[in-house]
């Protein structure tokens, strides 16, 4: 019996697939007559393991971070194109900007599985005031410094890992008028406006905890659920697994929407390497399917269709803004080399969080690096 091997990435959206009590794997091995194995990896080690599978035909379906990879694992042929523009089957159910991000040049190489974009939360009873439904950054912000300090709880905290800082400062840049990357892929960072956004980062750090810089989503959700701040923002993807029954006065959690959200579809797609591309297809078909995206949008928090949204919408208070969210975030460029200038940007940033770097040494430091890295036409892995 064949077995079509699947990577993923380790989040409550994956939990789905492989909850036996669900039995949606079951399901789709009696339907095609197969076996599927699911390895499951930490996210602080996914992407290493992930490239390490581009190298040989053992994983048939690998998870994709959307249009962050996309662009770097087609110029590197990594992923096998599923169909043209034309031929497209993507279910209209899907959000639009959705389906738009399963497209490289006119080419559908990914099948959705999950939403990962900024949403806002915040404890109701420690505000004199309501939250719009979406809001600018820097009014919370604004909101924070006019905050009588408790000494209960933090104002907020930052997810400032090294593997999410880019990410968790990327709406502070947009705040302050700075967009990192143009659509033509060149860094364009070191300026007045980037070093605006990243001193009010900074300011921020102030009020979270003095750990805040090791925070990863684990660490921001147990906040929030242990009511150890008043802030915090964190993925769409995880409000799930924040929002569940370990979670303190579920009913004083508040939501937004920030005009600066970002939001990536992890995604389904075809390792070229395949030797069973058409059957992985079919598998991804399966995954991807209706009754599947709606389960999947009760543990993680994020479907990707229009009708999961709406059939859960009075069971799951953010739901409404998670919809919006995906439909008004801005994505980044999509351009071979975003990965690795994140991944530049994320080192110098964790510099100058650190105190060990002046915000604009670093900048220009970053840019230089990403210059030098586009002359030479190496990257894009």
């Amino acid at each position: 019996m064949k077995t079509i091997n699947v990577l993923a990435v380790n989040d409550p959206a994956v939990n789905v697939y492989v909850d036996t009590s669900k039995g949606f794997l079951k399901r789709i091995e009696n339907k095609l007559g197969i076996n599927i194995d699911f390895e499951i990896v930490p996210f602080d080690s996914y992407y290493d393991t992930l490239m390490e599978s581009f190298d040989n035909d053992k994983i048939d379906i690998v998870m994709v971070a959307g249009h962050l990879w996309l662009p770097a694992f087609v110029q590197n042929n990594y992923l096998s194109a599923l169909y043209t523009r034309e031929e497209s089957k993507v279910d209209k159910d899907i959000l639009k900007s959705i389906r738009e991000e399963m497209y490289y040049e006119d080419k559908q190489y990914l099948m959705p599985s999950f939403c990962d974009g900024h949403l806002l939360t915040y404890r109701k009873s420690y505000l004199d005031r309501s939250i719009a439904s979406k809001v600018s950054l820097n009014k919370i912000i604004e909101h924070i410094k006019n905050l009588n300090r408790n000494n209960d709880i933090y104002p907020i905290v930052l997810k400032s890992h090294p593997t999410e800082i880019f990410l968790d400062v990327l709406p502070y840049l947009r705040a302050a008028g700075c967009e990192p990357f143009t659509d033509l892929g060149k860094p364009q960072f070191n300026n007045d406006m980037a070093v605006e956004g990243i001193k009010n980062y900074l300011e921020m750090i102030k009020y979270a905890p003095k750990d805040t810089l090791l925070f990863d989503n684990d660490r921001v959700r147990e906040a929030i659920q242990n009511r150890e701040s008043i802030f915090a923002v964190t993925w769409g993807g995880q409000m799930g697994a924040v929002m569940d029954e370990e979670c303190k006065d579920r009913d004083d959690v508040g939501f937004a929407i920030l005009d600066e959200s970002w939001n990536v579809t992890w995604s389904f797609g075809i390792n070229n390497n395949s030797n069973s591309k058409e059957l992985a297809l079919k598998v991804m078909e399966e995954l991807t399917a209706k009754d599947i995206d709606i389960e999947v949008g009760r543990i993680c928090g994020n479907p990707t269709r229009y009708s999961s949204f709406t059939e859960d919408d009075n069971k799951y208070p953010w739901y409404s803004l998670a919809k919006e969210m995906i439909e008004s975030s801005k994505p980044l460029p999509s351009f071979p080399l975003l990965s690795d200038f994140i991944g530049i940007f994320s080192k110098f940033m964790t510099e100058i969080a650190n105190g060990r770097m002046e915000i604009m040494d670093a900048l220009n430091e970053a840019t230089d690096e990403m210059n030098r890295l586009q002359n030479s036409g190496s990257g894009g892995n």
